[in-house]
């Protein structure tokens, strides 16, 4: 079972290389990106970009029509790494959600 969850990564303009822990220093780093970035640059340059997703879509659509063994979830409204707590970009219903997909489909 593959579950393939995409959110928007907020550094891809102003750090594309930038890797971080979560030291207090990396924290602190990752908010200064933050800041950074702009909701026209989020919107813009995807982590992964418009194109790719709609391929991915269409493969896994391929493999399997009716989505019940390879499903497609985008979520739009969620930052790249929404479901670690640990992460500025956490989102608790995204998270929520995102969990309760994948623990349904490995009960299948």
């Amino acid at each position: 079972m593959r579950i393939c969850f995409f959110g928007n990564t907020t550094f891809s303009r102003t750090a594309p290389e930038l890797e971080l822990g979560y030291s207090k220093e990396d924290l602190v780093e990752g908010r200064r990106h933050k800041k950074l970035t702009t909701t026209e640059n989020i919107l813009a340059d995807a982590l992964i970009p418009a194109l790719d997703r709609v391929a991915i879509k269409e493969a896994l659509e391929n493999e399997d029509p009716e989505g019940k063994r390879l499903p497609y979830v985008d979520i739009y409204s969620a930052d790249h790494g929404f479901i670690c707590e640990q992460r500025e970009s956490f989102d608790a219903e995204a998270s929520q959600f995102a969990w309760r997909l994948l623990l349904e489909h490995l009960k299948t």
